[in-house]
């Protein structure tokens, strides 16, 4: 380019334009003809060869094709080319064939029922299946010590590596099987809230967090060493309306993880309300979860404040019931707005219930009261109970019950209203409450059960501070079994020596 007077004039370049190196290459033409051309003649050659061998040998050759020779003529299988060469001298199975070699009727029968013989040694069964005392794992028992005082919470953790217990001394215990020896002691003794009694406990999914909940209006998490890291708040007692209040006002009587979401978790209390939490509104500055993330008030047939003992999540999370000191039973569905119940009994018992759980399939409910019965109910009819049991001798606000692991079998515990009459262990059919096995303590009361599914092993807690673990060697697995074998390890840390000085003159 050049600039003259203003103007701009293109000046002519005197050297040609650079082409691209690549400018004189061309992409490669396959003729797929004269490939597909080459690789018919080599199959054709490869084919001849196997063919020349398989003369030689005395075989058949891939050529030949089977015909079966019938009444209207000849009929040619196609399908050959598709299956593998037969072996020389094959000779087929006449007696399934169609035409006129096809067997008769009489030894076709005579074939079935030879194939049926196996069949012929169950004939004689008349049994109804293994006998559902045997599904019981209480072959052997284990013996372990909580306190002096009455065992009010007692719960397995999900992975069963280990189970708390609490009691009316204060106290929370946690006991590791890992850690455990023969001697069965504590690994931990725990004291999360000074001055009140241990209503429940409960653990996550993953065994990383432990709710402690008592007579006091707040709720403990402890983290796996056993220190806490987190409560609630304690709602304004002052505030009329519950729903206003960020946290429980009253008495925490229960408490449980969401078996499907492992960050929420539910309580129930005094105040009239089950309170819905998760760990995502919990304060890193005040380790305080500040507030519910819902609330689900509990009332009586007047409209009144009912006060919910128990409370539970259905196996898939998708129902919450509650039982309430009015002796009435409450479901709703998970995820609404809670208002409207979706399965109410409102006279299912004609005291408080201290317990209330769901059967494995969730189509079920089964409650224990304190007037002394115990009774199943279907969430298709809400008028009158499937199955009903009265004469349970029952003194303590949090007596268990529940389903076995598999739902054959309902248990719950019984308290001996005199020195003279033993409290009981009770298992019963889940179809007929039929009483299948029951195991007595003298002059002892049972409080709390649980059944853990995977360990196979029930474990017990009861009024004069002790905990039994029931297990069979067959049936069961791990935990508690893993302890019995272990020595006691001497504590070396009360181990000295004594060195005496002599003093001596010179």
């Amino acid at each position: 380019m050049s600039e003259s007077g203003g103007e701009v004039s293109a000046v002519p370049s005197t050297s040609e334009e650079k082409k691209p190196n690549n400018a004189e290459k061309k992409a490669r033409v396959f003729d797929f003809n004269a490939i597909f051309e080459e690789t018919r003649k080599a199959g054709q050659a490869r084919f001849a060869e196997s063919n020349e061998k398989a003369q030689e040998e005395g075989g058949e050759t891939h050529a030949e094709e089977k015909i079966i020779q019938k009444d209207s003529g000849t009929v040619s299988e196609e399908d050959d080319d598709f299956l593998p060469m037969l072996p020389p001298g094959f000779v087929p199975d006449k007696s399934v064939m169609v035409g006129e070699g096809a067997a008769s009727s009489a030894e076709v029968k005579k074939k079935v029922s030879n194939d049926d013989d196996d069949d012929e040694d169950f004939e004689d069964y008349t049994g109804d299946g293994i006998p559902t005392v045997n599904l019981i794992p209480a072959a052997c028992e284990a013996k372990l010590v909580h306190s002096g005082k009455p065992v009010s919470a007692l719960r397995f953790e999900p992975n069963g590596v280990r189970f708390a217990s609490g009691g009316v001394d204060y106290q929370v215990k946690v006991f590791d099987f890992q850690k455990m020896d023969m001697s069965l002691r504590a690994d931990k003794e725990l004291l999360p809230v000074e001055s009140h009694i241990i209503n429940d406990i409960a653990f996550s999914s993953n065994g990383e967090n432990m709710l402690v909940c008592s007579s006091k209006a707040q709720v403990h998490l402890l983290d796996r060493a056993g220190k806490q890291w987190a409560e609630t708040i304690r709602g304004d007692q002052y505030l009329v309306d519950v729903n206003h209040t960020k946290g429980h006002t009253a008495s925490i009587n229960c408490c449980q993880f969401n078996p499907i979401i492992k960050d929420e978790f539910m309580t129930c209390g005094d105040d009239g309300t089950i309170r819905l939490w998760t760990l995502k509104d919990l304060k890193v500055m005040t380790k305080t979860i500040n507030t519910h993330k819902k609330v689900i008030k509990t009332k009586t047939a007047g409209g009144k404040r009912a006060m919910p003992q128990s409370c539970c999540y259905s196996m898939d999370g998708k129902l919450i019931a509650a039982g309430c000191d009015d002796g009435s039973i409450q479901v709703w569905k998970y995820g609404n707005l809670y208002v409207n119940t979706y399965y109410l009994v409102r006279n299912a018992h004609k005291g408080p219930i201290t317990s209330i759980a769901f059967s494995p399939d969730s189509q079920r409910i089964l409650s224990r009261g304190l007037d002394d019965s115990m009774k199943m109910w279907s969430l298709k009819d809400s008028k009158k109970p499937l199955l009903e049991l009265y004469d349970l001798e029952n003194a303590f606000k949090s007596t268990d019950c529940g389903f076995s692991p598999r739902g054959e079998l309902v248990y719950t515990g019984t308290s001996t209203p005199g020195e003279d009459m033993p409290g009981k262990l009770l298992f019963f059919n889940a179809e007929t409450f039929e009483l299948v096995y029951k195991i007595e303590y003298s002059g002892i009361s049972c409080t709390r059960i649980d059944w853990h599914p995977k360990l196979n092993q029930i474990l017990v807690g009861l009024s004069d501070g002790t905990l039994r673990i029931y297990y069979d060697q067959k049936l069961s697995t791990r935990g508690v079994m893993t302890c019995i074998t272990k020595p006691i390890r001497r504590n070396r840390a009360s181990e000295f020596v004594r060195e005496e000085m002599i003093l001596s003159r010179k």
